[in-house]
Parts: C-alpha cells; structure tokens; sequence
C-alpha cells in the first residue's frame, strides 16, 4: 500500500482521503463488498490475477475507468482488460504486447505527462474538426 501511495504522491494526484486495496483484502471480500467499495479505492496493489479481474468487473459494473500496471506474462489479461493497460519497459514482451502504453524506463512520472500530451493532442484535433 505504501508504494501505491507514494507513486500517488509522486504524480501529485494522491489525496488524503484516498484508500488502497491488496490483493488479500480483495479476495476476502464477496462481489457484493467489493462493488460498495470500489468507487473509493484509489489504488490496488499488488493484485493476484483473480483480484485484478474481481476488481476490474466491479469497476466496470461502477462505470469507472480503470488503469492496469504489470511487468509479467500474468499480468497480460489484465492489461488487456483495463481501460489503459501499462506496461514496464523491462517487462515481458506478451505483457507489453497486452498494453496500450509501455514505460521505456519504468519510471511512473510519465504516465502523466503521457496523458497531458495525449489530453493536448485530443484538444488540437477537437480544434481543427470545428
């Protein structure tokens, strides 16, 4: 939990407020539990592959968008799976095949320029269209 926050911390978009889930405390819960829950769990790590998609089908059921980091062949489905699946750059090549975005060098911080860069793309191409 504490390395999920100081990566929130890192990217100046930890609060707080904000909780976090292990993957033991996901799967001692029913799907009923975890869908109370899943709305105000920021962070999710380390998960099992079982959690990584008990916790994804109860964000989906939540409509929350979700976000996957994994660096192995066990973690594939579940970057396939998320809404953005992000892989290490010194991952696996299947899990980095499975991901919409690979760090080259593992460094989180550029997740968020990553989607600052996107968000400005989006914007510029929302201009022309008009």
């Amino acid at each position: 939990k504490n390395i999920a926050m100081s990566i929130g911390q890192k990217l100046n978009i930890y609060r707080e407020s904000d909780t976090a889930l292990s993957g033991d405390m996901i799967d001692g819960m029913s799907a009923e539990e975890l869908a109370d829950v899943i709305s105000s769990v920021f962070y999710h790590l380390p998960l099992y592959p079982c959690a990584q998609d008990e916790s994804y089908q109860s964000a989906t059921i939540e409509r929350l968008i979700v976000a996957m980091t994994g660096d192995g062949v066990n973690d594939a489905v579940a970057l396939k799976c998320a809404d953005i699946g992000i892989a290490m750059g010194k991952g696996t090549d299947v899990c980095k095949e499975a991901a919409e975005m690979v760090l080259a060098n593992d460094d989180m911080s550029a997740i968020l320029e990553a989607v600052r860069e996107g968000k400005n793309i989006f914007l510029n191409i929302k201009n022309f269209v008009r």
